[in-house]
């Protein structure tokens, strides 16, 4: 059910209960409800009076939408002294359960949860553990999902670039991954080519030499691609709430932006509605008959994963491409290698977890920053010590010459909510506190949005890269500042003072930085990817 048949039907429950006693789901209090308007609930309760306002409602039926368990302060974020009170008109509709705290489908405090179908009568409230693995698994198959790098990337961003030497698993893993995402008519591997100077490869061309019955008058030819037939088939209405999966392989064999700048810039766009143009022609048909419209619509169930190697044979990416992508480095660990070549089994990656959620239905909620009961917005006071972080790295990066920009800022946040989404429910209050597991997120976007535009000679980078390492090992801003020359002095630090520092605070960023450092001060010239 749709959030607005959810939050009709928990208004046509409060109507049709007005003047009964509805008893919390816990505890001897209860509630009468007295009127229901066109904008709030009013009730009577042990304790006093109590208003609910629609809005209220409309949140919880966003919440409930996903169809699994959602704790209702959680949600609300302990907003509203009508909180028990909505849980408790819910809990009563007929498509409404809910699960006891710490019980055997629950680990944590009460929940609600929605079904599709009744599940009581009227007026009742029922405990739906028993249902719980019955319809709700039935109903749920895509919210299984591992937690990894990739995936983490791409629930924040549906760009990802993977980078690293060739043959150290960067095709196979997104292909894994798109497997387990997708059908196989859902998902597309395509290798790039040296020779992709335009959009053509990727987005077709029309035809105008031939027709589509062979008529002078007859609907133009359009020569479609792989990836144009995938963004036909995810825009299709039957396959709109399927995730796709694009995969260009070796993606820098030619200048990304020659043949991938109207992709790019279509994905960045609020409303993708035809934001891809194709032609002039009016309509268009492929060879198999399909139409073509002049203009077709981004899919928002589309996640690109390309794959890098750096030689001689390909080129780099420019800021731009980078700037609207998360970059992940993939390296071959030594132990997994020496196990590989003495023929012992490697380790088995995570296993995947029911998230009460689908994977696209989550990417949509945390790209578009809106409320949920199984994604949960992260608290004000989370927001604030992120922002401090982040402010303390844009300064060091405007000092430097290497700022960023909002983008940058909402797709950092947005990734942590995703860290904080797939952390366990009993786990976030400590991922949360200043010196939680949030900082370890943070660490993983600094190296894959902040660091990889870095790239220049050692006159240009040196004060730069020092004072991010500096500031990757001891997240004191002031101490990363003395890496710059102020008033016509010279720097109270250098490269070497960032350089081997024990137990940083932002280990794998500092680690690829004291690399970076390495190669500038050998080569005076560095990038990210080296």
């Amino acid at each position: 059910m749709t959030s607005n048949e959810i939050r009709n039907e928990i208004l046509r429950s409060a109507r049709h209960l007005i003047g009964t006693r509805l008893p919390y789901l816990v505890g001897a209090n209860s509630i009468t409800i007295l009127e229901v308007t066109e904008t709030l609930i009013r009730a009577n309760r042990n304790e006093g009076s109590v208003t609910i306002p629609l809005d209220a409602v409309t949140e919880l039926a966003r919440g409930l939408e996903g169809g699994g368990p959602i704790h209702i302060d959680t949600l609300f974020h302990g907003r509203g002294n009508y909180r028990t009170a909505l849980e408790t008109i819910a809990a009563n509709s007929p498509h409404c359960g809910y699960l006891p705290a710490n019980s055997t489908r629950n680990q944590g405090a009460k929940k609600l949860v929605w079904f599709s179908r009744e599940i009581h009568d009227l007026g009742q409230i029922l405990d739906a553990t028993d249902l719980m693995g019955q319809e709700q698994q039935e109903e749920l198959p895509l919210a299984q999902f591992q937690d990894t790098p990739i995936s983490r990337a791409l629930l924040s961003k549906p760009f990802l670039i993977l980078t690293g030497p060739s043959g150290t698993g960067k095709t196979r893993g997104s292909i894994q991954l798109a497997e387990s995402l997708c059908d196989a008519d859902c998902r597309a591997v395509v290798a790039v080519g040296a020779d992709w100077t335009d959009n053509r490869h990727v987005l077709g061309f029309l035809n105008p030499l031939q027709t589509a019955d062979g008529t002078p008058t007859g609907a133009p030819i359009y020569e479609t691609t792989e990836i144009l037939n995938l963004l036909l088939h995810a825009n299709a209405e039957e396959n709109r709430e399927k995730p796709h999966v694009l995969i260009l392989d070796e993606m820098n064999l030619s200048h990304v932006e020659r043949y991938f700048a109207d992709f790019l810039s279509a994905m960045e766009l609020e409303d993708k509605e035809k934001a891809l143009k194709l032609h002039s022609a009016g309509l268009a048909k492929t060879r198999e008959g399909v139409d073509v419209e002049g203009s077709i619509d981004f899919p928002e169930n589309l996640f690109v994963i390309g794959t890098v190697n750096i030689d001689e044979t390909t080129y780099m990416f420019s800021p731009k491409v980078l700037d609207r992508a998360n970059v992940i480095e993939i390296h071959a660990d030594p132990t997994a290698l020496a196990n590989f070549l003495k023929g012992i089994a490697g380790e088995a990656g995570p296993e995947a977890r029911n998230h009460g959620v689908s994977f696209l239905d989550a990417a949509r909620v945390i790209r578009n920053e809106d409320a949920h009961g199984h994604v949960p917005l992260v608290t004000p006071e989370f927001r604030e010590l992120a922002a401090q972080r982040l402010m303390e790295l844009f300064e060091i990066m405007k000092r430097g010459r290497g700022e960023f920009g909002f983008r940058t800022g909402r797709e950092v946040l947005a990734y942590l909510r995703t860290a904080h989404f797939l952390t366990l429910e009993a786990q976030r209050a400590a991922w949360s506190a200043p010196d939680g597991d949030w900082l370890k997120a943070l660490d993983a976007q600094i190296l894959q949005k902040i660091l990889p535009k870095l790239h220049g000679s050692r006159t240009r980078l040196a004060p730069l890269l020092g004072a991010l390492a500096q500031y990757c090992a001891t997240a004191t801003k002031a101490y990363a500042m003395e890496h710059f020359a102020e008033g016509g002095n010279s720097p109270k630090r250098g490269l070497n003072d960032a350089r081997n520092i024990q137990n940083p605070k932002f280990k794998e960023s500092y680690k690829k930085l004291e690399r970076m450092i390495e190669v500038l001060v050998e080569e005076q010239f560095v990038s990210f990817i080296c």
